[in-house]
């Protein structure tokens, strides 16, 4: 089986109930532009996946791209209304506002 950075591994635990596998998944994935397993599902409109993703209580829901963007901001700009909802109620944030203007090295907000 070929894994696209780890979407396909991660819907396999998520369908046999595999959170240890799962997290470490999320903390071992290579982040190819700094995109995230969240960023990932937005990206492919996968609605499952995220909806799996936000269960899990390690999640990070704020993590940014190499760009500064988190999962909520590119929801929003793909026009992903229903993935917007879920991440807001997730505590997902836009880039905006958390960022101070003079930027910051991290990736995590949370």
């Amino acid at each position: 089986m070929v894994l696209f950075s780890g979407r396909v591994g991660a819907k396999l635990c998520v369908k046999r109930g595999r959170e240890i596998i799962l997290r470490f998944l999320l903390l071992s994935q290579e982040r190819k532009g700094g995109y995230s397993l969240l960023h990932i599902a937005v990206k492919q409109a996968d609605t499952e996946l995220l909806t799996h993703l936000l269960q899990v209580p390690s999640i990070s829901v704020n993590l940014t791209t190499y760009n500064r963007q988190t999962a909520l901001d590119l929801a929003d700009m793909l026009r992903r209304r229903d993935m917007i909802r879920q991440l807001t109620v997730a505590g997902g944030l836009h880039t905006s506002d958390y960022v101070p203007d003079s930027g910051s090295e991290s990736d995590d907000v949370s």
